[in-house]
């Protein structure tokens, strides 16, 4: 039983991936304000990680930010080192590194179609293989992958962030079902249109263009994707794993 005043994720390590802005950064918060030590991983965007540290930590939390392309099995091993050396390991793990590119097939290359599948796909595979040793030693541990609606939908102009993100589904199914006896979950999370850098809303026209099929009538929040991600990751979720999350504001019922 908790202690008075204590925080639900208290004495928890929690890794973000690509933690730094949007989904990744209200995440790295929600955790943080869960009381979970947390590690708010980022590539290129340095400034803004540490701006999601410095508002954890001014808030009675704890966290670090550390760089690293985790679509590189050597980075990959440089993060999870930091992290073994200073906190003992991770206890949660959010999958949330990605990226995009508007193209059709007819314009991809193989090295578009790679580095998409590299990031947001391969570094799951990476950093979910890289921390279960510690996890299934301390017979506990939560792993959420961000998926997507396209990866369910499907969309016109980007074959290859498809399907990365219904293959992140299946891989969580697969994992789900080799870790489940160690006292670990694995779910997903597909979120439907976010207000982030990457929904690239320029205009009022293109807001109203993004709201017009979501039957709720605003555009998702980072927080709404990181009270879902609180709920799995926390012992209310004990028995759910191998499961996906919609979290879309009714977009994905057409």
């Amino acid at each position: 039983m908790r202690k008075e005043n204590e925080k639900e994720l208290s004495g928890k390590v929690a890794l973000v991936t690509g933690g730094s802005r949007g989904i990744g950064a209200g995440i790295a918060l929600a955790l943080g304000g869960a009381g979970a030590k947390v590690i708010v991983n980022y590539f290129e965007h340095k400034e803004q990680a540490e701006q999601v540290v410095r508002q954890i930590t001014e808030s009675g939390g704890e966290a670090v930010s550390f760089g690293a392309d985790v679509s590189e099995g050597e980075q990959v091993e440089s993060i999870l080192s930091f992290v073994a050396s200073h906190y003992g390991g991770v206890d949660i793990l959010i999958n949330n590194a990605g990226i995009h590119q508007h193209l059709t097939i007819d314009k991809l290359t193989f090295e578009d179609w790679d580095r998409v599948v590299n990031v947001d796909l391969d570094s799951a595979f990476l950093l979910t293989k890289g921390v279960l040793p510690y996890m299934k030693k301390r017979g506990w541990g939560r792993i959420v992958n961000m998926s997507s609606l396209s990866g369910f939908a499907g969309t016109k102009v980007e074959c290859h962030y498809a399907a990365t993100k219904a293959g992140l589904i299946g891989f969580t199914k697969a994992v789900a079902l080799e870790v489940a006896s160690f006292g670990i979950t694995v779910n997903a999370i597909s979120p439907g249109s976010v207000e982030t850098d990457m929904l690239d809303i320029k205009t009022e026209e293109d807001r109203k263009r993004r709201v017009a099929p979501i039957p709720v009538g605003r555009i998702g929040q980072p927080e709404d994707i990181a009270h879902a991600t609180l709920f799995l990751v926390s012992p209310k979720a004990s028995f759910i794993t191998g499961e996906t999350i919609h979290v879309n504001g009714g977009q994905g019922l057409y």
